[in-house]
Formats: structure tokens, sequence, C-alpha cells
């Protein structure tokens, strides 16, 4: 549930990395995009984590999509689609302490709170334009 609740409301938009060495990628129909040295591309991570091509109802939370049982986050992973915290060597260092934290803090909710949905409630969840997360490429 975790897992699927970071894909639908991830803590970051986007990541920015700047190429330190020129990069060719090989796109679909024998085409190719470069980026020279310095370059800094720009990874919509939203963009992605809620695109149908890779994630069928992306706007449905479906807790079962990462389950054990359906593969978990490595079928998306793999396919360089799942990445709430980052990918590779730059991954944010914080990614398992909040994982634990999270996990923490809902065992004590439900230890401690008897937890009800507030009919008042919004049933949608729509993320302020302005309230985006940017950091600066270097």
């Amino acid at each position: 549930m975790l897992l699927e609740t970071l894909r639908v409301h991830g803590p970051a938009t986007h990541l920015t990395r700047m190429c330190s060495e020129p990069v060719e990628i090989d796109l679909p129909k024998d085409k190719k995009l470069k980026f020279e040295k310095g370059s800094v591309i720009y990874i919509p991570i939203r963009s992605i984590l809620l695109d149908p091509e890779y994630y069928p109802n992306p706007y449905q939370f479906d807790p079962e999509r990462c389950s054990p049982e359906n593969g978990g986050t490595k079928v998306y992973a793999d396919r360089g689609v799942f990445f709430p915290f980052g990918l590779g060597p730059r991954i944010c260092p914080g990614n398992r302490f909040a994982f634990a934290q999270s996990k923490i803090a809902i065992a004590e909710l439900i230890r401690n709170f008897e937890v009800s949905i507030n009919p008042k409630s919004p049933k949608t969840f729509e993320i302020h334009p302005q309230a985006i997360i940017y950091t600066l490429p270097g």
C-alpha cells in the first residue's frame, strides 16, 4: 500500500540531472537522442508514474499493483518507470529511513487510535501547481 501511495502521491514531481559526459540514447524507429556534456536533463517523475502506457488506470489507487504476487515494484523499476525516490547512485539517501518511519507511524496510529474517514473529507486529491520540490542541477 505504501508503494502505491508513493506512485500516486510521490514526494517529488521531477528530477534534474546534469550530463557529466556526452550521451546518446537509442529511440524507437531508429532515432537517437543526443545530450552534450553539461546538458541539464529534466525527468518528470509524476508524469511517468501516472502514465497509462506503464500503469493501467494510473489515477486509480490499487495497492495490489505493487504486491509481491504481481511482481512488486521490480516489474516497474526494471523498465525504469518506478522511482519515487530517484534511481541509481543518486537515489535519495532517506529512502530506507522514510519507509521505516512510515511503517512505525502507521503501526502507532493503529495501535493508539480508532481511525475513520471524515464524511466531509474530499473524495479526490489534487496537487496545487505551486507545491513542487525543485532542485538545481550540480
